[in-house]
Formats: structure tokens, sequence, C-alpha cells
């Protein structure tokens, strides 16, 4: 193993991506991390070793500018912290290794593509015989009156693909699935509501590069603005059995995260994210370390087993600010990178 090792965390200006950086500070890694993000706001960057812009994975020019800055920062393994960038950097993680020799740490496309579009991970539990949300593609008006008449109000609308909760709606009466339906200009799913508001689960599972499960965290989970604040830890036995099943059927690679509620007729996915998680900083803290295991195991081939167990425990996130200078938001405006970062976090808390 070389003496530093080059990381590049995409997605830093979100609480994933910070997730990431966080985790990597705490583990036993000798590492130079480089942060990047779309926005020259972006707290991560200032919180990394140097920083670089990207333009948003939909642009043309996303992966070539990643592999430009793959080759100058000789960076040796991506990990991708924005949920956008990874069904791009799926199809083209042979493309990138190639060019520049860094490890996209991602699933492959077809598993991607299952986990992407949430009616195709509806399909995909379907399929596997797995406990999943009844759920009906809204342009078919026949199979949606027949969820409504079958399930009644409430029901979840909400885009085939997206996060954060973006133009998740609750909708409890014909009114407002007519008029929040006309509102979303993209394809759109109608979902049986799935109960126990106090009962959602964040678990995180790591697969190997032959798709191997190699361990699996579940948190308790209380939310705001669509991330997790508070998360406590246990054994939750009937879950992970749960969570077991889905993802060996899924056969990923790497970190996989998904989210679900335990409800009366037992455990209930609604969402598979491929991917690292927004909770990664609180599941480090209690000894699940799996941006740690991600370049261990994915760049080196080492045990990792011992690197995802965890103990009980409860993880409060709080917020935090982070004080940079006028220079280095200047410089990383008009030259799209910073050789040194130097961001202060507020420690008095």
């Amino acid at each position: 193993m070389p003496e530093k090792i080059n990381i590049l965390i995409t997605g830093a200006g979100g609480t994933t991506g910070q997730s990431i950086i966080k985790a990597l500070r705490i583990s036993s890694l000798t590492c130079r991390l480089i942060a990047a993000d779309t926005h020259p706001l972006a707290a991560g960057i200032y919180r990394a070793d140097a920083g670089y812009l990207l333009p948003a994975a939909d642009q043309p020019q996303y992966i070539s500018r990643l592999i430009d800055v793959c080759r100058q920062e000789n960076i040796q393994v991506i990990l991708i912290g924005s949920t956008p960038e990874v069904p791009v950097l799926a199809r083209h993680r042979d493309e990138i290794q190639k060019n520049c020799h860094a490890l996209a740490v991602v699933s492959e496309k077809e598993t991607v593509d299952i986990c992407h579009n949430k009616y195709n991970t509806c399909q995909f539990l379907k399929q596997n015989n797995l406990p999943g949300p009844e759920t009906v593609d809204i342009s078919d008006r026949s199979q949606t009156e027949l969820l409504i008449q079958k399930r009644g109000f409430p029901l979840l609308l909400k885009p085939q693909q997206g996060c954060a909760a973006r133009h998740v709606h609750v909708i409890n009466s014909r009114e407002e699935f007519d008029f929040f339906a006309r509102r979303i200009n993209e394809p759109a799913l109608l979902q049986e509501y799935l109960p126990g508001d106090d009962e959602e689960y964040t678990c995180g599972l790591f697969y190997s590069r032959d798709h191997r499960r190699l361990g699996e965290i579940i948190m308790k989970r209380q939310l705001s603005y669509g991330g997790t604040y508070r998360g406590m830890t246990d054994d939750f036995n009937d879950i992970r059995d749960y969570i077991r099943r889905v993802g060996d059927a899924l056969a990923p690679t790497g970190p996989i995260n998904i989210q679900l509620r335990n409800t009366p007729a037992g455990p209930v996915l609604f969402e598979i994210n491929p991917r690292f998680s927004c909770s990664d900083a609180m599941r480090a803290q209690m000894g699940y370390n799996a941006p740690e295991a991600a370049v261990r195991h994915f760049l080196f081939g080492q045990e990792v087993r011992h690197l995802l167990r965890w103990r009980k425990a409860i993880s409060l996130r709080y917020i935090n600010e982070v004080l940079i200078t006028h220079e280095d938001y200047e410089k990383l405006v008009t030259q799209g990178h910073l050789d040194t970062c130097s961001g202060v976090p507020f420690t008095g808390f």
C-alpha cells in the first residue's frame, strides 16, 4: 500500500459527500482527500486537502473534466457523494479507469438502473418475491384507477427518479392527485402509503467485488429535510433478514443503502440507493466505516469485515459552520480548483 492514497470525493456540498470525508478522516488510512462539487460554496471542498469544481453530471463535459482532475491529482479511487453522478459513473467506470487508472466504486449499470428508477425497484422486488409497496406508473390510467379504488387514500405520489423527497407528495384525495400529478413534469408513480411514520429505518449493506455480502448496519431514524438527523443502531433481526434477502438478490458492488418502514405486516422498503449514505459519518463513529472499507477492499483487496462491525449507539446530527476566506472562494471560482483548502470549522460546541 502506498504511503498516501489520493481519494476523490464527489458531491462535497451535500451530506453524503461530507459524510464520506468525515468517515475517512477518522479512519486508519493515510490519505489525501480531494473534494469536488458543482458549486464553489460547497462546504466539503473547504474541509478537504484540495478542491475542484466539476460540471453537473448531466453535462457532456462532466466525464472529461473528471478524468482531467484524476490525472492532475493522481487519483487512485473515486467515492461518489451525489445521486445524479451514480448512473453516469456506472456507465463510464471502465472508461475512467482506462484513461486515468482511477477506480470508481460503483455497482454495474444494470444494478444501478434497478435502484435509480423507483418503478424498476418495485418491479425487482415483485420479481424476486420480496415485500414491496404496491406501485403503478401514473401514465397507466387504468392501473392508477385500480390502485386508488383498492387502497384508497392516503397514497404517495413521487417521481420515478429523484432524491431528498423532491416532489414527493402524500395524496389524500382524488383532487390532490389531479393537482400534483399535473405539476410533475417527468415520469412519476403512485404508491401505497406505508404506515409507521415513527418506524423508518436506514440500512447499509456492503458487497465485495464478487458480490459477496460483507456487512450490514441498521439504524432507526428520524428525518429532517429528507435526511437522517437522529439514528439508533440495534439488532432489529426481522429487518436484518429482510435487507439481506434484498441485497443478495440485487448482488451489488460496494455500498448500498436501503430505506424502509417496519409496518404491521413486516419491513417494506421504498428506496434502494446504490451508493454511500448521508449517514456514513454517523455509522463510522459506531464502527461501521464503509468509505474506509471501500478503499481497502477495492483498491488493495484487503479483508474488511472488521471495519463493518458496529456497536449499539445513538447518533445526533447538528448544524455546524465552516469559515472560509474570500481569497479561497475567488480562486475556486476563477481557476476551478484549490491546491490547499483553509476552511475552519466551528469547534466551540
